[in-house]
């Protein structure tokens, strides 16, 4: 098995399931409403299923994170993350 070295403040890339879509749209609504003084919260466009996201891994993971059990419905599609190496 080869072994590759990656920082997870490197980028991956994934497309979304209807339910990885859905995690995001809440956690945008759900800051959008706590903290609405953050215009980079307002008016985010809705995350929608197939949509292909551009992100460091790190957030991904605090994103995601508890989302990622076995037995729940993956948020990406095929449960595949595409790495970026450099």
């Amino acid at each position: 098995m080869a072994k590759i070295e990656f920082n997870i403040n490197n980028y991956v890339e994934f497309k979304l399931t209807e339910y990885g879509a859905k995690i995001l749209n809440d956690r945008d609504e759900f800051y959008a409403t706590e903290y609405p003084e953050v215009l980079s919260f307002q008016n985010k466009p809705k995350h929608i299923e197939g949509q292909t996201m551009r992100m460091q891994l790190w957030d991904v993971i605090s994103i995601f994170g508890e989302y990622t059990v076995r037995g729940l419905e993956a948020f990406c599609k095929n449960a595949t993350i595409v790495l970026e190496i450099k």
